[in-house]
């Protein structure tokens, strides 16, 4: 199966878009100035002709010097040498070991990656995680499910940057992972709303389970009825996608999210209102947030959706 490949299901397309949205809002953003986020590691190797693991040697204007290669992917000799543009020189210095993955039948290489996304594995805690899942994707060739597997392993990794990249990957529709099964989509809602799983892996199966309104149905049910804490980010996606698909179980979600003890909660509810806006009842409770929650930030943000403190809400009889 070959990534970035020409999308079929363009009706795809408009709900990973929102779930992507909610993966970016969940992220710290890049501060201004500094380079962009890498691409995905499975999209980058997709146009590799070959990746290795190898030591810096030496660093001169226009080439890298490598030794001690060894081959992940293709075929890489022991020492090789890289082309690389002095206005944009890669990051690195003589004795780094870098993840490289390269173009060309033969030295001198050119790198896929842009400077900001050469992986340094040089004292990096989780880089046999990363190592291994080039390797796993690499040996897989054509192997859908083999794939889809190790992507799903990388969502358990200790490695933030591997999740990001799993992810991604499988809610990309031109990577043909999309639908997902029933029985897939019910088990990450469960995963979503198992308060043992951490906040990243419920965060992650939260936004695969909103990839199609039947996912977002049945997650926006396990949390509304869900006794323990859930994570805030979680709740967001969840309310994120409750309002891009209409759902009628939105309701209850919102309700609880505005009421949970967890301040971040709350304004995640307060932020993924809609149309409930107007419903009486959500009202009512956004009332007492602007009135009196003990965060000021939540307080704030009530009173800037038009609710004020002494503003009574009529209920209804």
């Amino acid at each position: 199966m070959r990534l970035r490949t020409r999308r079929s299901a363009l009706s795809l397309a408009a709900p990973v878009l929102a779930i992507t949205a909610a993966l970016a809002h969940a992220e710290a953003p890049t501060p201004h100035g500094l380079p962009p986020r890498a691409r995905p590691l499975f999209e980058r190797l997709a146009l590799a002709d070959a990746a290795a693991t190898a030591v810096v040697d030496t660093v001169s204007p226009g080439r890298l010097g490598l030794r001690d290669g060894q081959s992940l992917y293709g075929e890489v000799p022991r020492a090789f040498e890289i082309k690389r543009a002095p206005s944009a020189p890669p990051p690195v210095a003589e004795g780094d070991t870098v993840l490289a993955f390269l173009r060309g039948a033969r030295s001198p290489y050119v790198l896929v990656d842009a400077p900001h996304e050469i992986i340094i594995l040089s004292g990096a805690r989780d880089g046999q995680a990363t190592v291994d899942a080039v390797r796993r994707w690499s040996a897989a060739a054509s192997d859908a499910d083999q794939r889809r597997a190790l992507l799903f392993d990388c969502l358990d990794s200790s490695d933030t940057s591997l999740q990001r990249d799993a992810l991604l990957t499988l809610i990309d529709p031109g990577n043909g992972f999309l639908p997902f099964s029933d029985a897939l989509l019910e088990s990450e809602v469960a995963r979503a709303a198992a308060p043992e799983a951490t906040p990243a892996r419920r965060r992650s199966a939260a936004i695969l389970a909103t990839a199609s309104k039947a996912g977002a149905t049945a997650l926006t049910r396990a949390l509304a009825s869900a006794t323990a804490p859930t994570p805030p980010e979680v709740v967001f996606v969840a309310l994120q996608a409750a309002a891009r698909y209409e759902l009628d179980t939105t309701k209850p979600l919102v309700l609880a999210a505005l009421s949970d003890p967890n301040a971040a909660t709350r304004a995640a509810a307060l932020r993924s209102l809609g149309s409930l806006l107007e419903d009486p009842d959500v009202r009512e409770r956004i009332a007492g947030l602007a009135a009196g929650d003990p965060e000021p930030s939540v307080q704030a943000a009530a009173k800037r959706l038009g609710v004020r403190e002494s503003r009574r809400i009529p209920t209804r009889p």
